[in-house]
Protein backbone atom coordinates (compact mmCIF):
# COMPACT_ATOMS: atom_id res chain seq x y z
CA UNK A 1 0.00 0.00 0.00
CA UNK A 2 1.32 3.35 -0.82
CA UNK A 3 -0.06 6.35 0.21
CA UNK A 4 -0.71 10.03 -0.60
CA UNK A 5 -1.08 13.12 1.39
CA UNK A 6 -4.88 13.26 0.08
CA UNK A 7 -5.65 9.44 1.65
CA UNK A 8 -7.64 9.49 4.75
CA UNK A 9 -5.83 6.73 6.86
CA UNK A 10 -5.46 5.97 10.34
CA UNK A 11 -3.25 4.08 12.58
CA UNK A 12 -4.69 2.18 15.21
CA UNK A 13 -2.79 1.33 18.76
CA UNK A 14 -0.43 -1.54 18.34
CA UNK A 15 -2.74 -4.08 20.15
CA UNK A 16 -5.91 -3.52 18.46
CA UNK A 17 -3.52 -3.44 15.09
CA UNK A 18 -3.50 -7.45 15.91
CA UNK A 19 -0.60 -7.74 13.45
CA UNK A 20 -2.17 -6.37 10.74
CA UNK A 21 -5.89 -8.11 11.08
CA UNK A 22 -7.06 -4.73 10.53
CA UNK A 23 -5.21 -3.37 7.86
CA UNK A 24 -7.01 -2.07 4.51
CA UNK A 25 -10.60 -2.62 6.58
CA UNK A 26 -12.38 1.00 6.98
CA UNK A 27 -13.80 2.76 10.29
CA UNK A 28 -15.59 5.55 11.11
CA UNK A 29 -13.97 8.60 13.69
CA UNK A 30 -16.56 10.90 15.21
CA UNK A 31 -15.34 13.68 17.16
CA UNK A 32 -18.36 13.63 19.80
CA UNK A 33 -18.33 17.64 21.01
CA UNK A 34 -19.36 18.49 17.05
CA UNK A 35 -20.69 15.44 15.63
CA UNK A 36 -18.39 15.41 12.40
CA UNK A 37 -16.50 11.93 11.46
CA UNK A 38 -14.61 10.32 8.44
CA UNK A 39 -14.35 7.48 7.21
CA UNK A 40 -10.55 6.68 6.92
CA UNK A 41 -8.85 3.32 6.02
CA UNK A 42 -6.59 1.37 8.96
CA UNK A 43 -3.24 1.58 7.28
CA UNK A 44 -0.50 0.99 10.14
CA UNK A 45 -0.31 0.38 14.09
CA UNK A 46 0.47 3.27 16.03
CA UNK A 47 3.45 1.92 19.02
CA UNK A 48 3.17 5.53 20.38
CA UNK A 49 -0.76 5.64 20.92
CA UNK A 50 -0.43 6.01 24.92
CA UNK A 51 -3.77 4.14 24.94
CA UNK A 52 -6.18 1.60 23.51
CA UNK A 53 -8.93 4.07 22.30
CA UNK A 54 -5.98 6.58 20.55
CA UNK A 55 -5.12 6.44 17.01
CA UNK A 56 -3.16 8.82 14.71
CA UNK A 57 -4.70 10.04 11.67
CA UNK A 58 -3.44 11.43 8.22
CA UNK A 59 -3.86 15.13 8.46
CA UNK A 60 -6.31 15.30 5.22
CA UNK A 61 -8.47 12.87 7.79
CA UNK A 62 -8.17 15.15 10.72
CA UNK A 63 -8.40 17.98 9.11
CA UNK A 64 -12.01 17.19 7.97
CA UNK A 65 -13.37 16.92 11.67
CA UNK A 66 -10.81 19.25 13.44
CA UNK A 67 -8.26 22.21 12.84
CA UNK A 68 -4.81 21.94 12.32
CA UNK A 69 -4.56 23.34 15.73
CA UNK A 70 -6.56 21.62 18.03
CA UNK A 71 -3.97 18.46 16.55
Amino acid sequence: FSSSDTDYIVALPTKTYANGAHCGKYVRVTRPSTGKSVVAMVADSCPTCYNNESIDMSYVAFTSIATEEEG
